[in-house]
């Protein structure tokens, strides 16, 4: 149990960390002077939520925006949905339509490149079509925050919502409950490393978009947000990622079929796309829940018990979650998480992994680059 308990101490205090310092967004006062931005937004088989989430780009209080949307080769309506949208807003949204990525490309990867090479903007926002923005005011918002911090790029991390019973809980832990309890974030933001960054809101001045040729020089990467963003880092550019829960939600899968092969699909290469990496943080995870199996042995595991419910249990108050049950799902919550990163590192290397109807491996030697 040695061992465990490192981990165990490690995450809560990570975690107590984090609460001290947390990396949310904090809006500055929006500037005078607002750059012209593009938003880039990858379409493939989002008709269940495009509507709503075009609704709220078109409502953004911004004045110089273009709004771009690349069709990558949809067959549920969501083609005729953006023609007909582009059509009614012709000074602010752009159609592009496409059959399939150029060889030795993942789709959304070039989705991204392509729309980004037609954009007008100074500022390129990447977003994926399920999310929504609540805040007609947050464009202006980061824009000014980016400008008054100096920096070129900035994610933000949104409130991830689902229908269905053990998505809604499964869902959100998956996004954060790694990075609140073993990233400590402060210290990456005082050693300018990026641990993280979040596609589904992604901000990048065009220059430097450019000088570090874009998703081009991702082309092969399932996790292009994390990549892009180390990039960066590397060049020299200054980025940070925070979360933030009030304003943008997305609605990343309605159910656990689509959670298991969305998360499968990348989880291997965000613990790292190596086995070494990928076996430390199964130890990072099996630390977490081998305490409640030992509980029905030894009570002297309760300790360790009380220690990882009462990080958890600070983490859902800081997330305004359901305390009692999200406590009781922890376990299923950490279960589920084991599960489907073992069935990605399995398609990974096997290269089986399929996602929306297209096979990820025949198209591009994907890669964490």
């Amino acid at each position: 149990m040695g061992i465990i308990a490192v981990v165990i101490i490690y995450s809560f205090l990570v975690g107590i960390i984090n609460l001290i310092f947390p990396k949310i967004f904090r809006p500055t006062k929006i500037a005078n002077q607002l750059p012209s931005v593009s938003i880039v937004v990858p379409v493939r088989n989002e008709i269940r939520i495009l509507k709503e989430s075009s609704k709220s780009l078109l409502a953004l209080n911004y004045k110089d925006l273009q709004i771009i949307y690349y069709d990558d080769a949809s067959s549920d309506g969501s083609s005729q949905y953006l023609s007909t949208l582009s059509k009614e807003n012709k000074d602010k949204v752009r159609y592009i339509k496409r059959n399939s990525p150029q060889k030795g490309w993942l789709g959304k990867n070039y989705a991204c490149y392509t729309a980004a090479s037609k954009a007008k903007g100074e500022y390129l926002l990447f977003i994926d079509a399920d999310v929504i923005i609540s805040n007609q005011d947050l464009l202006s918002e980061v824009i000014s925050f980016m400008k008054a911090n100096n920096l070129e790029g900035l994610s933000l991390m949104p409130e991830q919502r689902s229908n269905g019973f053990i998505t809604k809980y499964l869902v959100p832990f998956i996004m954060q409950w790694p990075i609140l309890n073993f990233m400590p974030m402060k210290l990456a933001e005082l050693i300018k490393v990026s641990f993280f960054a979040n596609g589904q809101f992604l901000l990048v001045t065009n220059q430097a978009y450019k000088a570090i040729s874009g998703h081009e020089s991702v082309k092969h990467s399932l996790i292009e947000d994390i990549s892009l963003f180390k990039r960066l880092t590397s060049k020299g550019y200054s980025v940070q990622t925070l979360f933030n829960s009030d304003d943008i939600h997305t609605y990343m899968y309605e159910d656990l079929s689509s959670s298991i092969n969305g998360f499968a699909k990348n989880l291997y290469y965000v613990f790292g796309g190596n086995l070494f990496s990928f076996s430390i943080w199964q130890i990072l995870l099996f630390s977490n829940l081998i305490p409640f199996f030992y509980l029905f042995i030894t009570k002297d595991a309760l300790p360790l018990v009380i220690l990882i419910l009462f990080s958890r249990l600070l983490m859902i108050i800081r997330n305004r979650g359901s305390i009692l049950i999200e406590l009781l799902m922890f376990p299923v919550q950490l279960i589920l998480f084991i599960a489907i990163s073992w069935i990605s590192i399995y398609r990974n290397l096997t290269k089986k992994v399929v996602w929306k109807d297209r096979d990820i491996y025949s198209s591009s030697s994907t890669s964490i680059a």
